[in-house]
């Protein structure tokens, strides 16, 4: 058998051999691998903004603490990947994030300011990468979402109830203590004995 063989780079710069039993094939095979050797330098210069997230997530693990970055996995996953992650980072405009963000205003304040804070971080992150030479991202509106509600502190009469109820009980102590110095339920849960 006689095969023609043509000879081109790959996207890591590697020289590889394509073979072809005639001008025709060789010509076709050669144009469809040059296809294929763009569509990779594209993709590893101008990632899918789920390929960043997820990237970027990824480098963010060494720094903070495992909940934070599950809470960062979900939020991020959730609120930008699901809108925006089938678009390149380059293609990305000020339109799409504010677009993204409509629903997460809809959402409490410290979700609004979390996932702003997410967005921001990933394209300040892509812009010093030089993977973006304009950061969408600065046009996001920092005030957003809806404010919680105030809550009411007990009055004495209900202080007195709620300790004359648990009496005797196992968390009468830890009830007094958050009570009588001011702490929240966080706060008290997070209590050593010595």
């Amino acid at each position: 058998n006689y095969y023609l063989r043509a000879r081109i780079y790959d996207a890591d710069g590697k020289r590889i051999d394509i073979y072809g039993k005639d001008e025709q094939e060789l010509t076709a095979k050669v144009l469809s691998a040059q296809r294929e050797i763009e569509k990779t330098k594209v993709a590893r210069f101008n990632p899918k903004v789920e390929e960043y997230c997820e990237k970027w997530l990824e480098m963010q693990a060494s720094s903070i603490s495992p909940s934070t970055l599950k809470g960062y996995t979900l939020a991020v996953r959730k609120y930008i990947e699901e809108p925006l992650g089938d678009l390149y980072m380059t293609e990305v405009t000020a339109d799409d994030l504010r677009l993204a963000m409509v629903p997460v205003s809809k959402m409490s304040v410290s979700v609004y300011n979390k996932v702003n804070m997410l967005l921001k971080s990933i394209f300040y992150s892509a812009e010093y990468s030089k993977i973006i030479t304009d950061n969408p991202a600065k046009a996001i509106n920092a005030k957003g979402g809806v404010p919680q509600k105030e809550k009411q502190a007990l009055t004495d009469e209900q202080v007195s109830q709620l300790l004359e109820t648990i009496k005797g009980l196992p968390p009468y102590v830890f009830v007094m203590i958050g009570i009588f110095a001011g702490l929240r339920r966080e706060e008290i849960l997070a209590l050593r004995w010595d």
